[in-house]
C-alpha cells in the first residue's frame, strides 16, 4: 500500500502566505523600478545642460551637470537593482546661473540655458 501525502491547512496556509510574499516582493520590486528610473531620466536630461554664457561660469555649470551626472548614474542602478537600498542624495551645488528671483527668470542667462531632450 502507498503512504498519501496528508496536506493540512497549516501546510495550505504556509503556502499561501509563501506565495502571497513573492508576489508582493515582485510588485514593489517593480514600483521601486520604475520609480528609479523615472528620476534616471530626469537626471540624465538635466545632466546635459549647455550654456552660452561667460566662461567664469564654466566651473559652476560642470559642477552642476556633474552633480546630475552622479545621481543618473546612481539611480540607474538603483533601477536595475530596487530591492537594495539607496543612499539619500548629497547636497546640490548651487545653481549656475545666479540666485532664481523674478529678475533672472527673465533674463538673458536662463534664456539661454538649452535643456537636451
Amino acid at each position: 500500500m502507498k503512504a498519501r501525502a496528508r496536506i493540512s491547512i497549516r501546510l495550505l496556509m504556509i503556502a499561501v502566505a509563501a506565495v502571497g510574499l513573492t508576489l508582493g516582493l515582485k510588485i514593489e520590486a517593480n514600483r521601486r523600478s520604475a520609480l528609479y528610473s523615472n528620476y534616471f531620466f530626469d537626471h540624465h536630461r538635466c545632466s546635459s545642460v549647455h550654456t552660452f554664457g561667460p566662461v567664469e561660469q564654466a566651473p559652476r555649470v560642470r559642477a552642476y551637470c556633474d552633480y546630475h551626472m552622479q545621481l543618473a548614474e546612481k539611480y540607474e542602478w538603483a533601477s536595475r537593482y530596487p530591492l537594495f537600498p539607496v543612499q539619500p542624495d548629497p547636497p546640490a551645488p548651487p545653481w549656475p546661473w545666479g540666485p532664481l528671483n523674478r529678475r533672472t527668470l527673465g533674463g538673458v542667462w536662463l534664456s539661454l540655458a538649452v535643456f537636451a531632450t
